[in-house]
């Protein structure tokens, strides 16, 4: 049971992976759905692994867990984002260019091979921190992989790291917008991971 939970576990996050590659692809609908299909794999993952007598092999075990914090969380943060509309409503008026980049990634994306008309983007405030979908990515699978090592530390070493590097970002930033949605996706994308891990560590038992 517990190599069939690791199996789940890897399903979770290849499911949701294309989330963390496409963003602008997806309708938030979709990632809603997929966000939901994947947290019920990986609960159903959970489920086995308390109920396993015996444990999956760690070469297993570890790269189910961090396949799942990557695809699986950019699944839940990006929908989390999504039903906030965090997208920069606090910026308009004092970054005209802001606005007009969020207006963009929250117009119409058929003519790119995006979602429908009509459908909202999934992520229309990315255009307020570039690049985050894919730090993310970068951010969950090392803080699963340094909770999976035993090494709680390396938490606070990754969230440093990307404060650090966001510092300048955010302190340019008029207005609560971008703040906002650096904050509700770090706490949702560390969440996600740390959760993935510790699913990846019942099943190693």
């Amino acid at each position: 049971m517990s190599i069939l939970a690791a199996v789940l576990l890897a399903i979770a996050g290849l499911v949701c992976a294309p989330v963390a590659w496409g963003t602008s692809a997806l309708s938030a609908m979709q990632v809603r759905l997929l966000a939901l299909f994947g947290t019920a794999l990986a609960l159903t993952a959970c489920i086995l692994a308390l109920n396993a007598k015996e444990s999956a092999p760690a070469w297993l075990a570890a790269p189910a867990a961090v396949l799942a914090a990557g695809g699986l969380g950019a699944a839940l943060t990006v929908a989390a984002l999504s039903a906030t509309r965090i997208v920069g409503r606090a910026t308009d008026a004092a970054r005209p260019e802001e606005a007009e980049a969020s207006a963009q990634a929250a117009g119409p994306a058929e003519a790119s091979g995006g979602a429908p008309a009509g459908d909202p983007p999934a992520d229309p405030g990315s255009a307020l921190l570039r690049g985050g979908a894919l730090i993310g990515v970068f951010e969950r699978i090392a803080i699963s992989a340094t909770l999976l090592a035993g090494w709680p530390e390396g938490l606070a070493v990754v969230l440093a790291v990307k404060g650090l590097g966001r510092f300048p970002e955010l302190k340019q930033a008029h207005g609560q917008a971008t703040s906002e949605r650096f904050i509700l996706g770090t706490l949702v994308s560390v969440l996600a991971a740390a959760a993935c891990a510790g699913i990846g560590i019942l099943i190693r038992g």
